[in-house]
């Protein structure tokens, strides 16, 4: 039976040691926030945003106030979009990432939801095909609290 020698035990024990010390502490890619329904990504963390065109925007983080804010005038726009319409839109009930981005000299916070919680929900966006009312996105423009762009999924 074949033992490490000693020696090369404390050189590898050492080298595992000094690599916890010298390797950058990985920052999370989102945090979650109120329970399992809202992900604010950080701004480092790549997202995808398919309603801007421009791929050298500028991000943020968004605070709580922010997301608040935003949520409150897309759950108004989904109650306008139910009394018009007739179809039943909880604004409460779809799960929801949030990036900030900075485009045009606005302060937007992007709104990526779903009625479904895709299993990388902390990681990336979701954009699925189809699925209608079930997934929408949106942009909301803090300081003005108007939606800039809305856009809910093709039906199928």
């Amino acid at each position: 039976m074949n033992l490490i020698p000693l020696r090369l035990m404390k050189i590898i024990f050492a080298l595992l040691l000094l690599s916890t010390f010298l390797t950058p502490a990985l920052p999370a890619l989102a945090q979650e926030l109120q329970g399992e329904k809202r992900v604010i990504f950080l701004k480092q963390t790549p997202v995808s945003c398919d309603l801007i065109s421009d791929s050298l925007v500028q991000r943020f983080t968004p605070s709580l106030p922010e997301i608040d804010s935003a949520d409150l005038a897309v759950n108004n726009h989904l109650q306008d979009i139910t009394m018009a319409n007739g179809i039943n839109l909880r604004g409460g009930d779809y799960f929801r990432q949030y990036a900030g981005i900075w485009w045009q000299g606005q302060k937007l916070i992007f709104i990526n939801a779903s009625c479904r919680k895709p299993d990388y929900f902390m990681e990336n966006t979701y954009h699925p095909k189809g699925g209608g009312e079930c997934y929408f996105r949106a942009l909301v423009d803090i300081n003005t609290k108007k939606i800039s762009r809305f856009s809910f999924n093709a039906p199928k």
